[in-house]
């Protein structure tokens, strides 16, 4: 006959059956004495009542029941908890035992169609979660990839399952949705305007792509969309982003001219002067054309609202009001300078509470990619003795490539030092290679641009040299 046991908890009694062992349940709802005896509720138990009941209720109250039962672990499966259709990614198990919660989802790697990959966004996950709820220790990845757990300790709390597993998954979309927005094809940014000038500023920013190509000799591939409080400024992903929007603040700026014949273009391409005046003349045209609609607007306002609805104040308002727009780029850029804390795994070989880094590898993969950010941006600089420096780092660069781990990395320990003694060299004001830099405009817009992030990358190439023992 079966062995039996009745556990009773909040006035329910839950009749069980013990199993061989943990894997030959059928009804994936387990307690679990120890590592050798495990119950699973009898077929009197109705299970969906039983996991209701368990996920709205308190952690504490949760943890009492174990500790009146001298339980090691519960362990609960939700996948079959709600009949709705499942989302892209979802909870599956929770674990509690004494000293921790461990919430398990899965990722519908069948439906993944991101632009990046589901490892990159585990790792994105694990910072934003140790930002926002300080508690979380580990984040344990699956080995294939697709699923992930976070656990959790100092897990007396008055707050029910429920509401923990509520804050993860806004965390977890959260997490999703920026990266959709980094890693999307097309980068939108609003743009609030005032809806009496909203059709004349779409049409003079309409002109804008043909300046950028007349100006700078860049064609571009900049469009406009309608929403409620403006317009939505579309940038393909695989242009320069920020310097679009350094051309799209100086053409803007031709608005605020109280004399338009005082409007002069500045141009990064050799014309002659005739083009030149040609270029001008259109230019006027656009900023002449749109004021001339304000106007037409005014005739019918009385003296006391036109000086109210003044072009210019409603200009320099919306100019004003849309500063945001360098706010919302520097935020994607940020993110390619960012500092992931180190991925923290159980340590599964032993049976304490270890936690070990992985070989260093986000830190690692985070130099890889400054190496490449660094590259690139100084490539920008049209300057020989920079271009020998660019050089260098194309060589680091194919080196550093080639490392996952600490020990790989201990082998190119010349190219790590060539790399940091660069960037300390960007970071010192007395350097001759910051001087260089200096010197020309395009050097001075690379030393204002990576300002903020150079700090962040001496952070991270410090934590790795303490990795390997250097």
């Amino acid at each position: 006959m079966d062995e039996k046991i009745i556990f009773n908890y909040k006035n329910l009694e839950i009749e069980c059956v013990r199993l061989e062992n943990e894997f030959s349940t059928k009804r994936n709802f387990i307690f679990i004495k120890n590592d050798k005896i495990f119950f699973e509720p009898t077929y009197e138990t109705k299970l969906s009542s039983l996991k209701e009941k368990f996920f709205f209720s308190s952690v504490e109250d949760i943890l009492q029941f174990i500790l009146n039962y001298d339980l090691q672990q519960l362990k609960i499966s939700y996948r079959s908890l709600s009949n709705e259709k499942k989302n892209l990614i979802y909870l599956t198990t929770i674990y509690f035992s004494k000293k921790e919660i461990r919430l398990s989802y899965s990722i519908d790697y069948l439906e993944w169609k991101q632009n990046f990959t589901i490892k990159d966004f585990i790792n994105n996950l694990h910072e934003i979660i140790n930002k926002n709820l300080k508690n979380l220790t580990n984040l344990d990845k699956n080995i294939l990839g697709r699923s992930f757990s976070i656990n959790l300790l100092n897990i007396y709390s008055s707050e029910s399952l429920f509401k923990l597993n509520t804050e993860l998954v806004l965390l977890i979309e959260k997490t999703l949705k920026e990266m959709e927005e980094l890693f999307a094809p097309t980068k939108k940014f609003k743009y609030k305007i005032d809806k009496k000038i909203k059709t004349g500023i779409k049409q003079y920013i309409a002109y804008f792509n043909d300046y950028v190509e007349k100006t700078k000799g860049l064609c571009i591939n900049f469009e406009i969309e309608n929403y409620d409080e403006g317009l939505i400024l579309k940038i393909s992903n695989n242009q320069d982003i920020e310097k679009i929007e350094k051309y799209f603040e100086e053409y803007m700026n031709f608005l605020r001219y109280k004399e338009i014949e005082n409007i002069e273009l500045s141009y990064e391409i050799e014309k002659d002067e005739y083009s030149k005046a040609i270029d001008l003349i259109e230019v006027k045209s656009e900023v002449r054309t749109l004021q001339q609609k304000c106007d037409t607007y005014q005739i019918l306002l009385s003296n006391t609202e036109r000086e109210k609805e003044n072009y210019l104040k409603i200009i320099n308002k919306m100019l004003d009001d849309n500063n945001d727009l360098k706010k919302q780029y520097t935020s994607i850029l940020q993110s390619h300078f960012s500092n992931p804390q180190p991925l923290i795994l159980n340590n599964t070989n032993t049976n304490t509470n270890t936690n070990i880094n992985i070989n260093g590898k986000v830190e690692i993969e985070q130099l890889q990619s400054d190496i490449n950010k660094i590259k690139q941006l100084l490539n920008c600089i049209q300057n020989e003795e920079i271009k020998s420096k660019v050089d260098e780092i194309t060589e680091i660069d194919e080196e550093i490539l080639e490392v996952d781990n600490i020990e790989g990395l201990k082998e190119k320990k010349k190219f790590f030092k060539k790399f940091k003694r660069i960037i300390e060299e960007i970071n010192d004001e007395d350097s001759i290679l910051n001087k260089t830099i200096q010197a020309g405009k395009k050097g001075k817009e690379f030393l204002e641009r990576t300002k903020p992030f150079i700090p962040i990358i001496i952070a991270n190439l410090d934590k790795l040299k303490a990795l390997a023992g250097w």
